[in-house]
């Protein structure tokens, strides 16, 4: 595992329900980020429900030695944490300002933890990121009782 790459170099922005820095997995990873919701005031390294923290670990956890914590899939990257979804519920509008902060703060990867509706707005974010040479992942939906809505429908 890891033999091509650890992710060293590489940010990777979050959206999601926010990160929780001070998890011992995750030690040294989380980055300052920014908060979206409204009348926010954190930085997005506080998690409102757990399901950042979680995702920030598949993708940087660092471990804590051989038989204690988590690796994740690329330990040695950053995470740039992005809050703007509650119940993996967000809205389309945040996307623009969310693609734009990742990009001027250097990230080559946005990881879309939620679903929003399918519109115009979220359509140009998306493009933005692409023109950007940005990778995007978007979760296909891990629960039965939401449906799988875009972007990753």
């Amino acid at each position: 595992m890891h033999e091509l790459t650890r992710g060293a170099g590489v940010t990777v922005a979050l959206i999601d329900t926010g990160v929780d820095a001070k998890h011992p997995d995750l030690a040294g990873a989380v980055l300052p980020g920014v908060n979206l919701l409204p009348r926010a005031t954190d930085d997005g390294r506080k998690d409102l429900e757990g399901h950042g923290t979680t995702m920030a670990g598949i993708i940087a956890a660092r471990g804590r030695g051989r038989e204690n914590g988590v690796l994740g899939i690329a330990p040695a990257a950053k995470i740039l944490p992005i809050t703007g979804a509650i119940d993996g519920f967000g809205t389309s509008d945040f996307m623009t300002e969310a693609v734009a902060f990742a990009k001027e703060r250097g990230a080559r990867v946005i990881n879309m933890s939620f679903s929003a509706g399918d519109d115009r707005v979220l359509h140009d974010a998306i493009r933005a990121a692409q023109a950007a040479d940005m990778v995007l992942v978007a979760g296909a939906g891990n629960r039965s009782d939401v449906g799988n809505g875009f972007p990753g429908k």
